[in-house]
Formats: C-alpha cells, sequence, structure tokens
C-alpha cells in the first residue's frame, strides 16, 4: 500500500448470519463487520480477524498491509562551487523499473528522464524537486536546494616593483 494511500480488508462466509472481528496486534478489536478500512496508512499494519457464527469464534487469521514510498532522493554533481557556467549532473539514488520521473529546477525547466543535466541561466538559490511516480503508481518527492553564483573572473595580478626608500638613514619610526 502507498503511503497515504487506504487499505480494505474484507471477509466473507458461506455461512449466513456470519459477523467478523478485526483486531489490531495488541488484541485491540478495531472493528465489528464484514471489512477494515485503514484510512491514509502512514505506516505497516498488522492484526488479524476472527469469524462468529451463531455464538462459535474461529480461530484467528493474521492480516498485514506493508506501507511503501518509492525512493525520490537525488545527489547532484557538482555539489558546490557551481555557476552559471556549469552543467550540474543530477541523479536518482535507486533504479525504479516502470516508474516516471519529473525534475523541476525551480528555474521555469524541467525534465522527465531518470537522471538529469542542467545549467543554471542566471545566478540565484533555487529548489530543486523531483517527483518519482512507480509502476505501481506510489508517489513521493524529494527537493534540495542549489545555490548559484556568477562566475567571477580571475585576473593574473600585475607584477609591479616596489622600491621603499627611508631617509635619513638609519630609520627609526614605524612605517604603516
Amino acid at each position: 500500500v502507498c503511503v497515504g494511500d487506504d487499505a480494505a480488508f474484507y471477509a466473507a462466509s458461506q455461512l449466513p448470519a456470519t459477523d467478523y472481528l478485526w483486531y489490531d496486534m495488541a488484541g485491540t478489536l478495531l472493528h465489528q463487520g464484514p471489512g477494515l478500512l485503514l484510512e491514509n496508512m502512514q505506516q505497516a499494519f498488522q492484526g488479524s480477524v476472527r469469524a462468529l457464527h451463531r455464538g462459535c469464534l474461529s480461530e484467528a487469521v493474521s492480516i498485514q498491509a506493508e506501507t511503501y514510498l518509492p525512493s525520490a532522493e537525488f545527489s547532484m554533481q557538482p555539489e558546490q562551487a557551481v555557476t552559471t557556467q556549469t552543467e550540474v549532473s543530477f541523479r536518482t539514488a535507486q533504479l525504479l523499473p516502470g516508474a516516471s520521473w519529473l525534475w523541476d529546477f525551480g528555474d521555469s525547466h524541467t525534465a522527465s528522464s531518470m537522471d538529469a543535466l542542467h545549467t543554471f541561466a542566471a545566478a540565484g538559490t533555487y529548489h530543486v524537486r523531483l517527483s518519482v511516480t512507480d509502476a505501481a503508481g506510489c508517489r513521493n518527492q524529494w527537493s534540495s536546494e542549489v545555490v548559484v553564483e556568477s562566475p567571477t573572473r580571475v585576473q593574473a595580478p600585475v607584477a609591479a616593483r616596489l622600491s621603499l626608500e627611508a631617509l635619513p638613514n638609519p630609520f627609526s619610526a614605524l612605517l604603516t
């Protein structure tokens, strides 16, 4: 079951007037009826169901529902010193056959490949988001901040010759 989705369990019998008792793992009665609905599941569930027919209670049958989210985590290279001239490589952390990806680079550009390359046109702070939908329809998102600087022009220092003459010689005052 995708995290955030509902899980439904149903029980049926060929015997008329059979009721069902649904329990969690601690043995707490959750519901009495032919079905159990677990809404907006955020974590796995384990429990049991017992049939009640004319005062007779059946053995407990274990039930469980696992929750799952596809990984949307990603890395980027380079991680630092990104400029408007840097092509940044974004790589997903997990191969998911049948999945779809949507990259939003935070600068009105997107990509729909598993991994992506992107160059930011302007300096600034961007929130890059990856949305992943797996083959079962489960969705997840991950985002990371990218700081893009303008490229700086480093000029070689100009060679200069400095000479200093202090008079009278010997000179005893402090030069600042």
